[in-house]
């Protein structure tokens, strides 16, 4: 307890009608109560699984979800700008590839999308998808093979510059 809750790992938000003086008066006050304690120690990088693993929950359903996740850098690796815009290039909107392939050219998904998610540690860089569970199969092949086609078949810059605005206006909402 009093090596984790300490001033020097606290963060406070503070919304409202206050007055700023005032308020700081009192977490002055209260925040002399705890220790200080030290900043936080650097944690090692979370441990990931280098090789491809499968985990399945079977249940008598007319409705599979799925979610196809592969290791990325930590939130401050260059490479995270990159992986945000491929997330929307493939994911968000009709004309991204994964939705313009699975969902509505093949028919196999209800919705697909992907997300790059950023920890401090190794982030994830998901693709998620809902399905009539006979589609199974299907959905992961054709997946991998959207996946595939990149290597072969790189972003144009219409593509770029269509998930770029996207990604610009998201910030705006």
């Amino acid at each position: 307890y009093r090596a984790h809750y300490t001033t020097a790992s606290s963060l406070v938000v503070i919304a409202g009608d206050f007055q700023s003086r005032a308020m700081l008066r009192h977490l002055e006050r209260e925040f002399r109560r705890m220790p200080k304690g030290l900043p936080a120690p650097h944690r090692p990088p979370t441990v990931l699984y280098p090789e491809a693993r499968r985990l399945e929950a079977k249940k008598s359903v007319q409705q599979a979800y799925a979610v196809y996740g592969f290791a990325t850098p930590p939130a401050e690796h260059r490479d995270q700008e990159g992986l945000d815009l491929m997330a929307v290039l493939l994911g968000d909107g009709r004309n991204a590839r994964l939705v313009e392939s699975l969902r509505e050219e093949k028919k196999l998904v209800w919705s697909i999308g992907a997300s790059n998610i950023t920890h401090e540690g190794p982030g994830i860089f998901a693709i998620f998808a809902e399905f009539d569970v006979k589609n199974r199969e299907k959905v992961a092949r054709a997946v991998q093979a959207v996946l595939r086609d990149l290597r072969t078949h790189p972003p144009t810059i219409e593509e770029i510059n269509r998930a770029k605005n996207m990604m610009q206006t998201s910030w705006l909402q």
